[in-house]
């Protein structure tokens, strides 16, 4: 077990894009295969030896209480006015001890990345698609192994490839994190946009390329089912 990581799952959201598929379920509860998103994002923690998880929820949170009664659990009862970055600075403390998992709760991606994550030298990591990088992904800037800036509003021809919402946080960057979601004061943003400033501001971040790896964000049901026809289980 690592005794020193915990992991946030961000699934505070409703997911109105995808309503008609899940039933009005969360977008988490999407099926691929035997098993929903989250299932399978909190299998892959506990595989990895993770086992102090906490779920930001929000929008039927019974459903996940229901779900995953042994896991942690922040509320954040404001999600249909906020976006990620609020569910984060809920869930981050000022104080943190312990290096932290950030995960979208809405992203799939292989079974061996969080192993890889917690195996990086870095302190600090963003897990990396090279194989997407359009208009609405979260990109990144590099200079070798590091990355200098992350955001949607990065020129995509300059742009290393997508990050998809998976993270390795040092403690150190998750305080100044915290401060920084606070300072800014603006709940209907991605958390990414105070991680940009801290960039700027000299902290580091490196990532971990997936490679040829499948990783992918279900926003819409084109993206969902598409996962399903590269999966083969259309």
């Amino acid at each position: 077990m690592h005794d020193n990581v915990r992991a946030v799952i961000l699934c505070a959201g409703a997911g109105l894009r995808v309503a008609k598929i899940t039933g009005g379920k969360p977008k988490s509860f999407l099926r691929v295969g035997d098993e929903t998103l989250i299932r399978r994002q909190v299998g892959s923690l506990e595989s990895a030896g993770v086992g102090d998880i906490t779920l930001v929820v929000g929008y039927k949170d019974h459903l996940f209480r229901e779900s995953f009664p042994n896991l942690k659990f922040v509320v954040n009862r404001d999600y249909r006015t906020t976006n990620t970055a609020h569910s984060l600075m809920l869930a981050l403390s000022a104080v943190e001890e312990k290096t932290t998992l950030v995960l979208n709760a809405d992203v799939y991606f292989s079974d061996r990345l969080i192993r890889a994550m917690l195996e990086h030298p870095a302190a600090t990591v963003a897990a990396l698609d090279r194989k997407r990088n359009g208009e609405e992904e979260i990109k990144v800037y590099l200079e070798g192994e590091q990355i200098t800036a992350i955001g949607k509003y990065l020129n995509e021809d300059l742009s290393g490839g997508e990050a998809f919402g998976v993270y390795k946080l040092s403690p150190a960057f998750c305080r100044y994190l915290k401060r920084e979601l606070s300072l800014q004061n603006n709940p209907k943003v991605f958390y990414e946009r105070a991680m940009d400033q801290l960039l700027k501001g000299g902290h580091r971040m490196q990532y971990q390329d997936v490679g040829d790896d499948l990783a992918m964000e279900v926003d819409t049901p084109a993206d969902y089912y598409e996962l399903l026809e590269q999966l083969g289980l259309n």
